[in-house]
Formats: C-alpha cells, structure tokens, sequence
C-alpha cells in the first residue's frame, strides 16, 4: 500500500501503485488547479476561487479545453457537465464563461500536461459551488443568495448540499464537502473500450458495488454515471480508479490567503500614498468615509477632509453588494505601522505591518486556518 500526503493541500487515497507516476501526477495535477482558481487577476471581473468547466467528450474531441455549456445559470445544476477530463489548457477564448472578461482567454493558466503511470490523463469532477459559470456574463455566484465565494457562503447551507462526497470500499462516509476530484482511471477493465474518437466516461471510469453502509455510500456507485458521489478503494479486479480530493475547508483555507493578499496590497497602498498617517483610518458604514475618529470598522473606500480612503479595489469584488468579500471585512488600525483584517466566518486575523522604507508590509496569522 503507498500512502501519499499532498502536503497541506489534499488527500490521496492509499493504493496498490504499480508506479509512484500516478500519485505524484494526482498531486501536481490538484496543485495546478488550485494555482488556477487562486491567480486570477485583480483587474478582471472573475472572482478567485472559480474553477473550471471539464473537458467533456460531448463536443466530439478531447481537446484539454473546458467545455463552456451555452446555458449557463442552469447547466451549472447538471451533474454531468460537470464530469471529464481535467482541461489542462483552461478555457478556451470567446466564450460565455469569461464573461465580462470575454476575448481575454486564460488557455495558458494551468500549466500542467502530465499523464498518470498509464499513460492517460487525468479525469476531474467539480463541486456546483464552486464552477466558473458567469450567467449572463455578471459574476453573480453559484452559490443562492451569494456573490463571492467568502467563508460565509461556502459554508452556508445553500452550499452545504453541492459538495462531493467520498466513500470508502466499507460503506464508510469519509467526506461530504469535497471541492474537486481528480481520478486515474487506471488500464482499462476487460469491458472498457478506449479506442473509439473520444469515448465516453464508462470507458476510464469504473463502478463499484458498496455494501448497506452510511448513506449515501450504499449500493453501485458508478464514477461515469454519479459525479457526485466517489469511492476511495483499493484496486479490485472490476475497480482501478485511484483519485484525490480537496475538501472545502481546505480550498478555503488557501482562497481566504489569496482575498487578503489583495486587500493588503489596497492597504499599503494607501499608505504608501500617504506616509505620514501610515494605516488608513476605518469607515464606521459600510462603504462610508475614512473617520479619524474611530480605530475599528469597515475599510474606507472614501476620504473625509485629510483623513485619506483606500485608492481602490479590486475589480471582482462587487464592494457595494451586502455578500462582497468587502462586507465580510472587519478592520482596525492599531497603529499607523499595524493594521488587522479579519473575515466573516473565518476566526483568523490577519495582521499587517509597515516597516521603514518598505514598499509593501509582513503578513502574520493568528491560528493559519480559517
């Protein structure tokens, strides 16, 4: 049996690897993707922490492309849309899924084409949580109720019942929040035919019969066929997928790091501008004035007299709407070199801090996990 931890990132299930190929492929490939959802730009609309559609047979090729559906807003609900390949080249220029950001194509983003010890690429299911699904080219969320992806809405209960679930070969309920999962489908099974022009999931993925176990984790479990639902089993004779996970509290962890790191360039670069204050002052509404009369509040999006707002904002952050990242903000100068930020949801506090003659500040962590 080789176990393989994937550093703070994921969980490889223990298997009989024939080659450690697979294992270091299933990692690097849960890597890049993370990389992917987490690097989106502060200028473009799309928010971080949206991962992408599959790269599905249905268009007649497996071109590493995601597939972009053209109903978006409710092809997001469609399990098998979100079952296929993993698009290693991300998603193709002129579609619906890089909507307002449309024409600026991010095919080059995830930087990783490597097979497993079989020589086959890897396959990836999605949670509807987190899909790059545009609707009507406005980032509005997949998750009801919620614009951005912050700790509040991932872990609310419109949420709560999109993520993937992972069972063992006993039956047993190993996870009910998986982000995403990227499966080796190992050398084709005695009725898998993986020579026809693109042939369906059926050909790579197996299924495995569970015995009466915790719910749902009983009965067939078809990896083609219930892209919601996986099993993490040792290889049997009629079973040789071999998959990893990133369970939500996980992607969480790393997309809070990356939102803060954009806040905190906003921040020191307003006291950047302005070096004799350091630190803005708080706005004590939401969206409201720097006041110098208060050490605690909402970031400042707007002066007041001398006391000097943020310089901006980034693009994918809507600051007006009640579900932005930027009303899930709390943050307090402590002094004009400290500064803490912390996020609803979340009971880590970022603290911040200006050094002499540095161009940007240190970043600490209370706990390191949000």
């Amino acid at each position: 049996m080789l176990t393989l931890a994937v550093g703070s990132l994921g969980r490889l299930v223990p298997r009989d690897q024939s080659t450690e190929v697979t294992a270091a492929t299933l990692n690097a490939g849960a890597r890049a993707l993370m990389a992917w959802a987490l690097t989106r730009r502060d200028d473009r609309h799309a928010p971080p922490g949206m991962l992408p559609y599959p790269d599905r047979h249905a268009d007649g090729n497996y071109d590493s492309l995601a597939d972009c559906p053209p109903n978006l807003g409710t092809a997001i609900t469609n399990h098998a849309l979100r079952l296929g390949r993993l698009p290693v080249a991300g998603e193709p220029i002129g579609t619906p899924c890089e909507g307002e950001d449309f024409g600026t194509g991010r095919r080059a983003m995830l930087e990783f084409d490597a097979r497993d010890g079989n020589g086959d690429a890897l396959w990836y299911a999605v949670s509807q949580n987190l899909l790059d699904d545009t609707r009507s080219r406005q980032y509005q969320g997949a998750i009801h109720g919620h614009r951005a992806l912050t700790p509040a809405a991932l872990r609310s209960p419109a949420a709560s019942q999109q993520w993937l679930t992972i069972c063992d070969a006993a039956g047993n309920l190993l996870s009910t929040d998986a982000a995403f999962v990227l499966i080796s489908p190992g050398v084709p099974l005695a009725h898998q035919n993986r020579t026809t022009t693109a042939p369906g999931p059926g050909a790579f993925l197996d299924t495995l019969s569970l015995p009466a176990g915790t719910s749902p984790c009983r009965g067939s479990i078809n990896h083609a066929a219930s892209p919601r639902i996986f099993v993490a089993a040792p290889r049997q004779d009629r079973f040789n997928d071999t998959l990893i996970y990133i369970s939500s509290q996980q992607f969480i962890d790393q997309l809070v790091v990356r939102a803060i790191g954009s806040f905190r360039s906003e921040i020191d670069r307003a006291a950047a501008i302005h070096p004799a204050t350091g630190y803005p002052h708080p706005a004590a509404i939401h969206g409201g004035n720097c006041d110098p009369t208060i050490d605690a509040g909402f970031l400042p999006l707007r002066d007041q007299g001398s006391c000097a707002g943020l310089a901006g904002w980034p693009r994918w952050d809507a600051h007006d709407d009640p579900t932005s990242w930027y009303a899930s903000l709390h943050y307090r100068r402590v002094s004009h070199t400290e500064a803490h930020l912390s996020v609803v949801g979340c009971n880590d506090v970022f603290v911040l801090r200006r050094h002499a003659h540095a161009r940007i500040s240190t970043l600490s962590r209370t706990t390191k996990r949000c």
